[in-house]
């Protein structure tokens, strides 16, 4: 990128490629396929966690996956600023996964493995202040 654009690199990187020809088509089609495939594997996963088995699991799991879909179609189409979305929903995840997630792993592994759950005093407080800024 830094060849073809110099130090006037955009953040986008798709914008790198220009306009109107048939690499930006291509390059186009394959980020399509990319964020389609993405969605898919990762929205099955979560539907997948939300159905509790039964007898009619198959139904449930198509009407939480049809909601799922409808319901993302409608939020990234409705929002006419979907990049302030995503800074968004990056700015308030990225706490709670890097700093509350661990935390709370730590005290659950320790939990499960002593089953009384004896740590350190100055374990037990560093993992209880990290969940308590988290």
């Amino acid at each position: 990128c830094i060849m073809t654009g110099g130090t006037n690199v955009p953040s986008f990187l798709f914008d790198v490629i220009p306009e109107g020809t048939i690499q930006r088509r291509i390059a186009g089609f394959l980020l399509w396929v990319h964020v389609s495939v993405s969605y898919a594997i990762n929205s099955q996963a979560f539907c997948s966690s939300i159905i509790s088995g039964g007898n009619n699991s198959r139904i449930q799991w198509a009407m939480v996956t049809f909601f799922i879909a409808c319901s993302s179609y409608l939020v990234s189409n409705a929002i006419p600023f979907f990049k302030d979305l995503v800074a968004i929903t990056g700015a308030l995840t990225s706490v709670p996964l890097t700093l509350l997630l661990p935390a709370l792993y730590y005290r659950q592994y320790y939990y499960m493995n002593n089953h009384h759950f004896h740590l350190h005093y100055y374990q037990n407080m560093a993992s209880c202040l990290l969940l308590i800024y988290s």
